[in-house]
């Protein structure tokens, strides 16, 4: 299953995400809302949350955190992460595909932060993910989401190979992105050293496939939804969106 390889190399390979920051802004935006100021401890579901460093950021702002993924292994690693930095098990971690979302009740807000949205690589998928938001969001809810752009995977990863190692791991990523379909694909291969005297390694491999969703197809979705689209950021810094973006952040309401 895609990720389940690399769910004990994730974090390494994104060290480079700043989580506060993201979960400030998500906060910033629920701190507007009426029906989050109206609630003492607000259910806020993480969706595709990976090894659950955004979640964690977010329960130090009294939210009380579902974390959504369709890789047992990322929430098993989100559950060490969770018991490490908390001592306890406060978070409700569920294995699912979030295009076919199922849970007990309505919550406050939603997230799917670090282009989980890209993931999605159908349309009447893409449909179901946001009417399933829809769905389990209170009216007044919010749902914030992110994702990267055709230009990010046209003209800055492109069809390419990358690297990086250290003395006890290698990745090496092959990107091969279709300019028709708007589909990247990208071939990981993992060396996790076993023995250093004996030299012997562990190989692991994995695909991940992402695509890039234009404007019109997510407006569309929108709005077979009814979800209301609030604002479109560039950044976390809620700068005005360029056709040289390469991530964008959403900001929807359920009305």
């Amino acid at each position: 299953m895609m990720y389940d390889s690399l769910a004990e190399f994730y974090n390494r390979f994104t060290k480079d995400i700043n989580y506060k920051q993201l979960a400030e802004f998500v906060h910033e935006q629920f701190s507007g809302s009426g029906l989050f100021k109206g609630t003492d401890s607000p259910c806020v579901v993480d969706l595709a949350c990976g090894t659950g460093s955004l979640a964690l950021e977010l329960l130090k702002y009294g939210y009380d955190m579902i974390g959504v993924d369709l890789s047992y292994e990322m929430l098993e690693a989100a559950r060490d992460a969770e018991y490490e930095v908390t001592g306890g098990s406060s978070i409700l971690w569920i294995c699912q595909d979030m295009s076919e979302l199922e849970l007990h009740g309505p919550v406050s807000g939603m997230v799917c932060i670090t282009d989980g949205v890209n993931h999605i690589t159908d349309k009447k998928k893409l449909d179901r993910f946001f009417k399933r938001v829809c769905k389990y969001l209170d009216v007044g809810g919010m749902f914030i989401f992110d994702i990267l752009t055709e230009r990010y995977f046209r003209d800055v990863v492109g069809s390419n190979v990358y690297c990086e190692s250290d003395d006890f791991e290698s990745c090496i990523w092959e990107s091969k992105y279709d300019v028709e379909s708007r589909i990247m694909e990208y071939d990981i291969t993992l060396y996790k050293l076993l023995d250093p005297e004996e030299d012997i390694y562990q190989r692991l491999d994995d695909v991940v496939v992402e695509r890039a969703w234009t404007e019109e197809e997510l407006y569309d979705s929108i709005t077979k939804s009814k979800l209301k689209l609030k604002n479109v950021y560039s950044s976390v810094e809620k700068t005005n969106i360029t056709n040289e973006d390469t991530r964008r952040y959403y900001i929807l309401e359920k009305v």
